[in-house]
């Protein structure tokens, strides 16, 4: 890593810790029989990310949760195939600062949604959603176990080589059905 990237990297993080305590939350251990919101962070790379997504999402619907997916897409270029539903929204890698930073009114509306259960479907640690993550208002934050992000995150799940994100969410909803909130 060259002495560029290491100072911008280091710059991201400080700013990552600093939002976290930012946001003012309430934290609350909510599982799928007491939650009525769910927001979700995916990063869609492919048709077959956002064909899972709309899966996961109708999972929910179906256990009549109120559903919100903010997708990130590194890719400079909207994709027809990532048209946005009432369910899904999408910012682009094209659209962020240097920093990785976006502040756009839908990704606002989502950080201060006090949604009862979010959780990060992505299998690697992308800053755009970490940051999110991080800002989010929801009572319960769940997403991959990683010690680096213990602050953000109320309830880590460790995740195998390969990666799918069906798994991950059959993994989290397993747990969230046997979770007992008290």
């Amino acid at each position: 890593m060259t002495r560029n990237k290491r100072i911008f990297s280091g710059i991201k993080r400080f700013y990552l810790r600093k939002s976290i305590n930012s946001g003012l939350r309430t934290k609350k251990v909510n599982n799928l029989n007491t939650a009525k919101s769910v927001g979700l962070l995916f990063r869609f790379d492919e048709l077959s990310d956002y064909e899972e997504l709309q899966t996961i999402v109708k999972k929910l619907q179906d256990k009549h949760l109120e559903v919100k997916a903010l997708g990130f897409v590194n890719n400079k270029r909207v994709t027809q195939h990532f048209l946005p539903v009432i369910a899904f929204d999408f910012f682009y890698s094209s659209k962020l600062s240097p920093l990785g930073f976006k502040t756009s009114q839908k990704v606002k509306d989502f950080i201060d949604k006090p949604f009862d259960i979010c959780i990060d479907l992505t299998d690697q640690h992308c800053f755009p959603l970490m940051y999110l993550m991080s800002r989010s208002k929801a009572h319960f934050k769940i997403g991959k176990f990683s010690p680096e992000f213990k602050d953000i995150y109320d309830f880590m799940i460790e995740l195998n080589e390969d990666y799918n994100p069906s798994d991950t969410y059959q993994q989290i909803e397993y747990y969230l059905n046997i979770l007992n909130p008290a």
